[in-house]
This record gives structure tokens, sequence and C-alpha cells, in this order.
């Protein structure tokens, strides 16, 4: 087993790295029309500061460059329930650059199924649960730094809400990330908690200038069944978002991201664009 403070902060860097781009944006916990959709999501994220548990960055940088495109299939049925219910797929494929090491292939699979509780168009409000699903096939080699899969099974409950006010659109989710152990390693990632806020308003009907804010706090590791003190993960994130609509169902999003008041974990920024076709 390796168990020593350095593999466990690399263990950190790999959990905490944008692997799955699940971050909420917007119309994400808005009910679409039924059918199905294609989404893309070129991602690029990048860090040169580890954080301690104090918050203080550490001797070494860790240099980190992520690049990857996510590959997405949603669908949203109105007719199998009383209110709308989706499943989704999505799995990313790009690189990944850490401490000198680097991977290129496939990350995790990601199955997700939602439903709406509160699907009321006529006032705009909507409030549903969803249940994401990590599976992990992605690349992963126990011996580098550098992994797009993670090696474990993840499991995250959800709860999500939005509501439009005019040219206001609000929107909350609350989700807990369940791991399971690492086998090859004894490592067990501490449950997390993620809450996310996003705010918009509407220029025009077709344009959507928007703010996210987002804070993630974690359980301690453990190691060999061990808690190890200190080695939760905090972190704020705040950031702003253009969404676009082009008509004849294809929509465009950009939006940029960035780590603040970080604990064991990478500070960073994330720039992520998403490219949505209805089918």
């Amino acid at each position: 087993m390796r168990n020593n403070g350095w593999f466990a902060v690399l263990w950190i860097l790999l959990c905490f790295a944008p692997g799955e781009s699940d971050a909420s944006e917007p119309y994400d916990n808005v009910a679409a029309p039924a059918g199905s959709y294609f989404s893309l999501y070129p991602l690029y994220y990048g860090s040169d500061r580890l954080m301690d548990k104090d918050g203080k960055p550490v001797a070494a940088d860790p240099d980190a460059v992520q690049y990857q495109n996510t590959f997405k299939y949603t669908y949203y049925n109105k007719t199998l329930l009383p209110k709308t219910a989706l499943f989704s797929a999505f799995v990313p494929v790009g690189c990944l650059d850490l401490f000198g090491d680097d991977d290129c292939g496939i990350g995790d699979l990601s199955l997700v199924g939602a439903y709406w509780l509160v699907d009321d168009p006529a006032t705009k409000t909507w409030f549903g649960t969803r249940l994401q699903t990590v599976v992990p096939i992605g690349s992963y080699d126990q011996e580098s730094k550098a992994n797009l899969g993670g090696n474990v099974w993840k499991f995250r409950p959800q709860l999500y809400g939005a509501k439009q006010m005019g040219n206001v659109l609000l929107e909350g989710t609350a989700k807990y990330m369940i791991y399971t152990e690492n086998n090859d390693t004894d490592i067990r990632q501490g449950n997390e908690v993620n809450l996310e806020s996003y705010g918009g308003y509407f220029l025009r009907p077709d344009l959507l200038l928007g703010a996210h804010l987002n804070h993630t706090f974690s359980d301690d590791r453990k190691v060999g069944g061990t808690t190890v003190p200190d080695t939760g993960i905090r972190k704020w994130q705040a950031g702003a978002s253009l969404f676009k609509n082009f008509g004849s169902g294809f929509a465009a999003l950009v939006e940029v991201l960035s780590d603040f008041a970080v604990e064991n974990a990478l500070e960073g920024t994330t720039v992520l664009m998403r490219l949505s076709w209805k089918l």
C-alpha cells in the first residue's frame, strides 16, 4: 500500500481536478422540451498552486493543465411519469499534465437519472432530484501522477431547483458525492458536499448573462480504513457565463470559473464551453 504523504497529496489532486464537467450551468435545472439532445463540453483547466490544510501554497508547483471534451447525450421524457424525467450519459476525452506526468485518453463514464417533482412552465418554477453514478472505465495507472480516471465508483444524489422572475433566472443545486475505496491504494476519499448557485439576467430573450458561486467541502479521507486528520477539502469557486440560444435547436455557453479560499486541493481556473443540439 502506498500511504506516504506525497501520494496522499497526489490523490487529492486526482479527485479534485475537473474531470467530470458537472458543475451547474444555466438551464441545468429547467425541464427542457421532450426529446433527445447532444452536447459537447470543451474544457480547459490550469493551476500552478496546490494549497495545504491551512490554505497556503505548498512549495511544489503542480503545473496542472487539463484539456478535454465531454460528449453528452440527454433524453427528456414527459409521458413515462406524471412530470418530466431525464436520462443522460456523458464521458470526457482529453489530456492531463500533472507534476511532469501526463495522461491522454478517456475519463470515467457518468450515468444520470432525474425527475422533476415540480415542473410548472406557467409560473416558471422547477424542483427535482437526480442521481449520478460514475463508472470507473477511465484511463488509470497507479504509478502515474496524472490519471483521467479515478479507479473508484462514485454516487452523487442531488436536489435542484430553478425559478424565473421576469428577466431574472435563479438556480441552485445541492450535491452529495459518495466515494468507494480505491482497491489499488487502500485510499477512500472523504464524501463531499457541493453547493452551487447561479443567477442570470436576460439581456435579450435569447441572450443570458450570469454569475456563479459554488462551495465544496468534504470529510477527511481514509487510508487502510484509518481516518487521516485535516485532509478534508474546502474550496470556493466564482465566475461568470454567457448563454446564447441561436434557434433551430442549437445553443452555446461560455463559462469561466476561478477557485479561491482553497484547502487541501488545487487552486486554478476553469474555462468551459457547452455546445448543444436538439436531435
